[in-house]
């Protein structure tokens, strides 16, 4: 279709597709209980012929008609024109009118929408994914087990996202796996009408396996939702560290946390690399043993956190969140952030005139005046609870 400038028909949200070739059709694609199958397992419900299509071959047509005559359903609008002379036009008008004629019951669907060829099939959309804010795109992906199916959900924005996911799936029981960490957890679900729905709070960029594996007569769990309430905001001032040999000074006192890029002086400005993070978190003795967390916030763009000298956990994604319970004590703890941001600023500020260059790249991707990307501990950071 490219080569004729020809795009291909859009196809409705919440549907996936495939592309087929001439050779896949012949040789490739069978019709079982009228559903489009493949050796290799593959499943449609409806053979999409777009506006290429519009020049055929009899060898394709007489394949259509076969697959039509065992079952599958079409849609798309009736060829004009044989696609060589060398076929036969009798034949070939033939079959184009007994396929396209409306006055046969046959599942061959022409001057309506794809949409409205769908809802005749009774085909709803294999997955819908909602959220309150506009023009968000949240990508999904289809695949079956041996036992059950799961989808795949990503969230393609820049915020977190509150995502309702409609599944045309039911009598199973969903659980969300953390493709993160490998953690696997219940979900709140609701069945009805043959779909499933179950409600995400996903993350900037996060994504997500949703996995039906387990039958179930349970058609409706409500889970209760985490609150996380704020104990203290750790406030400065913050002791910055710097490796040597990076032209940073060994040691700057920040007053409030903010983005590097901000900063006055040149060399912390451009500065890329580790910076190690340096403050004291106060636990009351009557919080030892409850469930605590710490959120940074805002980090650019990786952090290693340590707790009295321990480290915790390794945070390279939102939330910049983990439990600390285990690692905190009654009275100060030390807490150690060594983050590291990328490289870009640091390019930039080699490209500034009379200055000593510490990097080198083959094409000069940035400029002196490329603006400077966010960089280090940006927080604000809190110690907080939760409850249900």
């Amino acid at each position: 279709s490219a080569l004729y400038q020809q795009t291909g028909a859009k196809v409705p949200q919440g549907y996936n597709y495939d592309y087929a070739n001439t050779d896949a059709l012949l040789t490739l694609i069978e019709v079982k209980d009228n559903h489009l199958t493949t050796a290799s397992g593959m499943d449609y419900s409806l053979l999409i012929l777009g506006n290429q299509n519009k020049r055929m071959s009899l060898k394709a047509l007489r394949r259509i008609a076969q697959l039509v005559d065992a079952g599958a359903a079409v849609w798309g609008e009736k060829p004009e024109m044989m696609a060589s002379l060398r076929d036969d036009a009798v034949e070939w008008e033939m079959l184009v009118d007994r396929l396209w004629n409306q006055a046969e019951p046959r599942h061959v669907y022409c001057g309506i929408s794809m949409q409205e060829a769908l809802d005749l099939q009774g085909i709803s959309p294999d997955i819908t994914c909602t959220t309150k804010a506009k023009d968000v795109t949240i990508l999904s992906l289809h695949r079956k087990l041996q036992e059950g199916d799961f989808y795949w959900i990503n969230n393609r924005s820049d915020n977190p996202q509150q995502v309702i996911a409609s599944m045309r799936i039911s009598n199973r029981k969903p659980y969300c796996w953390n493709p993160v960490d490998g953690s696997i957890s219940e979900v709140g679900y609701q069945i009805q009408e043959g779909r499933t729905e179950v409600r995400l709070e996903m993350q900037p960029w996060d994504a997500c396996f949703i996995v039906f594996d387990e039958e179930t007569t349970v058609h409706k769990l409500t889970l209760p939702r985490p609150e996380y309430q704020t104990i203290t905001e750790v406030d400065g001032p913050w002791k910055l560290s710097f490796p040597n040999g990076m032209g940073a000074p060994e040691a700057w006192i920040l007053d409030s946390l903010m983005s590097l890029s901000k900063a006055d002086d040149p060399v912390i400005r451009y500065y890329s690399g580790t910076i190690v993070y340096s403050n004291t978190i106060t636990c009351a003795d009557k919080l030892i043993g409850d469930p605590l967390w710490i959120d940074l916030c805002s980090v650019r763009n990786l952090v290693e956190l340590y707790i009295n000298g321990e480290l915790v956990e390794t945070l390279w994604r939102h939330p910049y969140r983990a439990e600390i319970s285990k690692y905190l004590h009654a009275g100060n703890n030390q807490l150690e952030l060594r983050v590291v941001n990328l490289w870009p600023n640091r390019i930039i500020g080699d490209q500034q005139p009379g200055v000593r260059k510490w990097t080198f790249t083959t094409v000069p991707f940035y400029q002196a005046d490329s603006p400077l990307l966010e960089s280090g501990l940006i927080g604000p950071v809190r110690l907080l609870s939760t409850k249900h």
